[in-house]
């Protein structure tokens, strides 16, 4: 089974790769506000602190859907850059 926080980036990760508009971000939303009760009845309580400031993030990006989808974009592109220069 999958970690938690494995679940949330993956969930992430969809949400930016369908295009960042805010439907998809209120749907990835909701898929972790889902994941974070379960941890919490888990007893994952550092994970659903985790998941909860994911929640915090995720609502930024539903209020200014493009201004963060070009945040992302620029983070994601220093990431792949760097990779590259590292191989």
């Amino acid at each position: 089974m999958a970690r938690h926080e494995d679940v949330a980036t993956g969930i992430l990760l969809s949400a930016f790769h369908a295009g960042g508009a805010e439907r998809h971000w209120r749907t990835a939303a909701a898929r972790i506000r889902s994941l974070e009760s379960s941890a919490e009845r888990a007893g994952f309580a550092e994970t659903a602190r985790l998941l909860r400031r994911v929640l915090e993030q995720v609502g930024i990006c539903i209020q200014r859907p493009e201004v963060e989808m070009a945040r992302l974009r620029a983070i994601n592109f220093g990431a792949e850059t760097g990779a590259r220069r590292a191989a």
